[in-house]
């Protein structure tokens, strides 16, 4: 016995939708002279002295991305 197909009771009805908006964008604070910068993949971003101790800087870096 083959089963037939039912008419649905309904058509399916239109639920609104409504998004809060987006989070407004972050302005980006210029490096100061004398500071260096590295913008990292994953969205990190290191801030060192241009002085600074480059084992201390390459440690924080390799921390950051894991390894």
């Amino acid at each position: 016995m083959l089963a037939e197909p039912q008419a649905s009771a309904a058509p399916p009805t239109f639920i609104p939708l409504a998004l809060p908006p987006p989070p407004p964008a972050t302005t980006e604070v210029p490096a100061e002279p004398g500071l260096i910068e590295i913008d990292l993949a994953g969205g990190h971003r290191v801030r060192a002295a241009a002085g600074a101790d480059l084992t201390l800087r390459q440690g924080a870096i390799a921390a950051l991305l894991g390894r």
